[in-house]
């Protein structure tokens, strides 16, 4: 958690039986955190992913960058 919050994470999903361990991490992080507890990976993936924007190209649509370059993700 506190290695997550110095690299600029503000999201976190962890287990909730790890929820007593946040006692630990002090309230001043916590605050700048949003900490998701959850009990299975359904609520690992609802917490995780975002909705499936849409792919039908809208009048402002256009590529910001077409460079093809850099290394797949």
């Amino acid at each position: 958690v506190l290695a997550a919050h110095r690299a600029g994470i503000s999201r976190i999903v962890l287990p909730r039986k790890c929820a007593r361990d946040l006692d630990e991490v002090p309230e001043s992080v916590r605050s700048q955190l949003q900490i998701i507890l959850v009990d299975d990976m359904s609520e690992v993936l609802a917490a995780a992913l975002e909705d499936k924007p849409s792919l039908e190209p809208g009048p402002k649509a256009h590529v910001a960058n077409s460079d093809t370059t850099h290394a797949p993700v």
